[in-house]
């Protein structure tokens, strides 16, 4: 039998039972509020490493990982197939059965939050925090001993580590010690719930994350036509290189890192081309098509993409000699272009630019790779070899894509056996990965670390299956993905410092997303194909869990847009957008708010922006009588007026608002394709002015604001 001992300093001031997240499977919840003193801690009795402790960006069930140290960017050269996931020099636990410990800040997470899953009581506890008191910043740890079977959960005010993290790295902490003599109140709630496995746990967490952060507050941000253009606009002048007949679309052209040249697929095009062709014009079509062209000479004998181009010349991922190592690529780089290519193809032909079929060709030959690969090997792995096709190293999440990736080249090409491989890989991943609570591997430098983005792209690949089979198994496990994917998501708005470049704009966190366990720091939205998933599972599902998510995220990211109203980068040009998001000190307390490179200007993060607003809806309306539903994501005013929708744009900026309206029998279908957005009502309101929409035939009216 375990027990359960709690050790607290502080009075009870509400205790009550409730029945939390009954529509997403939680049987039974016990809420506990509290008030203590200085500190508030649990000591788990029984405790064995089968229990699953937690909290969000920062412990995976322990992180009970094999560890290979290595400085930043840590790469292994080789590896086997039945290699553990590895990981670099991070938070975690023993995997040993060794006394070990977690400690971190309330600004070093996406919660503040912690707590653990016991699969043999069926029970699972949620510890949140006030993240700030009147002693500073709140201060979270997890102590466990196995071979004593106790697991301690610690919440203090202030928070003092004995040590901190640095990239791939631990240091002497320098926070300053507690005052022993002063008394501070701290807010906390508990909630105990049934759940019988981890994705039970996770989706429980996503009800309750932001139980205890304040009140949700907009951002005030231009609107997201015009930011989108002023994005555009900015990469149009500066994200372009043309020289001795090669041309392709660049992070920085003038460069001579090749990672600011053509990486294929992750933090390059076809990815990061999208955006060009929601918002199109014959240079920006021209423009992808050279990429293209340049895409379609990188292929291997095997059909895999090289990882990276410079010029005329090639490289590869392997970070420690990417000249040595050349065909080292990874496998996310295959499934990321399959899929944008093949989107993007049909929205230029919409566009009626002429496509060849070499760009189309590529992409068959990069499924058949994959296919081999799976028949051979019963997983993607990693990296592979763009000239053999071996897997480099084995294992990690990395392919999470790849079953969307082979269900559009199965409709494109009209091959069942990729469909047929699409299932059984996501199926693996499903049961072997997500299951497990675990995803991780998605960027090339962080080895096999939890991440945000692998799980987003499990997320569209389950989603995808859905649309093409009907089965509910894979919305589910699309649903069970999200609430992963969400613990990386910021729940909260971080105080950054007033005199940090975000603080002094009074940036709002909520929604900036988490990159890894390894590289600690949110960054504007998330990283991965496919930005309408979760539109896509809100509409399938009705979980405005869902939907809240997508919002925070849209709307937040504008704020990282280099604009008159947000001078965000010291020296920064218009339209350019930053990376950092930094709420923790893993790269100094200076850091924090603060980490922009003078005149930065990142493509990933430009097209990540764009494709967040473009992709989604500024306005959503679900046409239902006298109970027509509007919802306004963009920073506009929206309202139903009977049988029309008003637009009100009260803001200083011209600007172009997508509406997505439909019937609710139209919203029990999917969306239609993989750019449904090209086929929304696109409406421009100038800086105030109104528009009146008449949904039926599609007629616009303009007018003042009164």
């Amino acid at each position: 039998m375990r027990k359960w001992t709690k050790r607290m300093i502080g009075a009870a001031v509400a205790v009550s039972l409730v029945s939390a997240a009954r529509a997403y499977g939680v049987s039974c919840a016990e809420r506990v509020s509290l008030t203590v003193t200085n500190s508030y801690e649990e000591t788990v009795s029984g405790w064995t490493t089968n229990c699953w402790p937690f909290a969000p960006t920062v412990c995976y069930g322990g992180n009970r990982f094999r560890v290979v140290p290595q400085k930043y960017p840590p790469y292994l050269l080789e590896s086997s197939p039945d290699m553990p996931v590895t990981i670099s020099d991070v938070y975690r636990l023993s995997a040993d059965g060794a006394p070990a410990s977690i400690e971190w800040l309330a600004g070093d997470a996406s919660a503040p939050l912690l707590g653990w899953f016991d699969p043999r009581a069926g029970r699972g506890v949620v510890i949140l925090a006030e993240p700030f008191t009147a002693a500073g910043e709140t201060g979270f740890a997890i102590e466990e001993n196995p071979g004593k079977g106790t697991c301690t959960f610690r919440v203090s005010a202030p928070g003092v580590r004995s040590r901190m993290y640095r990239m791939c790295r631990f240091v002497p902490s320098d926070d300053p010690p507690s005052d022993s003599s002063r008394h501070v109140p701290m807010k906390v709630v508990r909630f105990e719930c049934c759940v019988s496995n981890v994705n039970e746990y996770l989706d429980f967490v996503f009800t309750r994350r932001k139980d205890i952060a304040g009140r949700y507050e907009p951002p005030r941000i231009e609107p997201f036509g015009w930011l989108c253009e002023s994005v555009l606009r900015h990469c149009d002048a500066e994200k372009w290189y043309s020289s001795d007949g090669v041309e392709y679309i660049a992070d920085m052209a003038g460069s001579d890192s090749i990672f600011r040249h053509l990486q294929v697929g992750w933090c390059g095009a076809p990815h990061h081309s999208l955006p060009y062709v929601l918002a199109p014009n014959q240079e920006r079509l021209r423009r992808v098509g050279r990429t293209f062209d340049a895409l379609a000479t990188m292929q291997g004998a095997s059909g895999l993409f090289y990882a990276i181009r410079k010029g005329k010349e090639l490289f590869g991922d392997a970070h420690p000699a990417p000249d040595r190592y050349r065909t080292h690529t990874m496998v996310r780089r295959q499934s990321v272009t399959v899929c944008a290519v093949l989107q993007q193809l049909a929205a230029m032909e919409h566009s009626g630019f002429a496509v060849k079929p070499e760009w189309k060709e590529m992409c068959r030959r990069t499924a058949d790779a994959l296919v081999r690969i799976w028949r051979e090997n019963g997983q993607f792995g990693h990296f592979l070899d763009a000239e053999t096709g071996r897997i480099v190293t084995w294992n990690s999440t990395n392919g999470a894509l790849a079953p969307a990736a082979l269900l559009a080249a199965a409709d494109a090409f009209g091959n069942p056996s990729y469909a047929s491989v699409a299932m059984e890989s996501a199926e693996f991943f499903r049961r072997e990965h997500l299951a497990r609570g675990y995803s991780g591997g998605g960027p090339s430098e962080a080895l096999q670390c939890p991440d945000s983005e692998s799980v987003a792209e499990l997320a569209v690949s389950f989603e995808r299956l859905w649309e093409r089979t009907g089965d509910a198994k894979w919305l589910k496990a699309a649903r069970d993905a999200v609430a992963l994917y969400a613990t990386w998501v910021n729940a909260w708005d971080y105080p950054l410092p007033r005199d940090s470049c975000e603080g002094r704009l009074g940036t709002h966190t909520t929604g900036a997303v988490w990159a890894n366990l390894q590289n600690r720091h949110g960054a504007p939205g998330p990283f991965f194909w496919g930005h309408d998933v979760f539109l896509r599972i809100w509409r399938a599902t009705d979980d405005e869990r869902v939907f809240e998510l997508m919002r925070d995220t849209v709307r937040g990211c504008g704020q990282y847009v280099h604009t008159p109203l947000h001078p965000l980068i010291p020296d920064g040009r218009e339209g350019a957008v930053s990376e950092r998001v930094n709420t923790g000190d893993w790269e100094g307390r200076s850091g924090i708010g603060c980490r922009i490179p003078k005149g930065d200007s990142n493509l990933n993060w430009c097209s990540t922006v764009v494709m967040e607003m473009m992709e989604n809806p500024g306005v959503y309306v679900l046409l239902d009588g006298d109970r027509t539903e509007v919802r306004a994501i963009d920073r506009i005013e929206a309202r139903w007026l009977g049988s029309s929708l008003e637009l009100v744009n009260a803001t200083a900026w011209d600007t172009t608002v997508s509406v997505l309206a439909e019937t609710r029998e139209a919203r029990k279908r999917p969306l239609s394709g993989e750019t449904p957005s090209l086929g929304w009502l696109k409406v421009p309101v100038a800086s105030g002015c109104r528009a009146e929409i008449c949904i039926g035939d599609i007629t616009t009216q303009k007018g003042r604001t009164k």
